[in-house]
């Protein structure tokens, strides 16, 4: 019946552009969850992960640093020096925005060193412009885990589809050995509908 109603929905988006109407002036919308496997449950399936220190590999299920939610959590830096990534390519169709969400947390580096650390999230097109982008440092530390955003700007809404490659980038100096954690990361691309 779920994929019934999409069905029905994506239908009605191909009629307003056969008409030729403004798709973008609508009355109504149907939310789509690209993303698989948000929450690392299922490993490194899906993501793309890279680190400069030898055999490391951000994703896994090591019981401490705790993740999110479940077992598995991406652990970006925390080694000393170097950098890790871990990234998603996905579509967004046409006449669609699209917003990310993920839960980060920052390790308090009041106790211990204080080496630097600095965390990038971006979202980039396959042109290779970043339509959005957020940064944390170490005086965006947590108690917990918190819920951030990232939400394309309507330029980036286009009549066809789209790719968007999401990237979490950690890069630190010597003497940094505080983690950042990222779980649960969700994507929502909203396609809006003239009925």
């Amino acid at each position: 019946m779920k994929n019934r109603r999409w069905a029905e929905r994506l239908g009605a988006v191909a009629a307003v552009v056969a008409l030729g109407q403004p798709a973008l002036a609508s009355t109504a919308h149907a939310d789509i969850h690209p993303l698989d496997n948000g929450g690392f449950e299922l490993g490194a399936a899906g993501w793309r992960q890279s680190s400069t220190v030898p055999g490391y590999r951000p994703i896994g299920n090591q019981p401490s640093p705790a993740a999110h939610s479940g077992t598995w959590k991406a652990v970006l830096g925390g080694h000393g020096v170097g950098a890790d990534t871990v990234s998603r390519t996905f579509t967004v169709p046409a006449f669609a925005s699209t917003r990310v969400s993920y839960w980060l947390h920052v390790e308090d580096p009041r106790s211990g060193d204080r080496g630097f650390r600095q965390l990038v999230v971006a979202l980039t097109s396959e042109d290779g412009v970043t339509y959005a982008s957020d940064s944390f440092t170490n005086k965006d530390w947590t108690e917990r885990y918190e819920r951030r955003e990232l939400t394309l700007p309507d330029g980036f809404v286009a009549a066809v589809p789209r790719q968007l490659t999401l990237t979490f980038l950690a890069a630190e100096g010597v003497g940094n050995h505080h983690p950042f954690l990222v779980d649960d990361v969700d994507i929502t691309t909203t396609v809006r509908l003239q009925l």
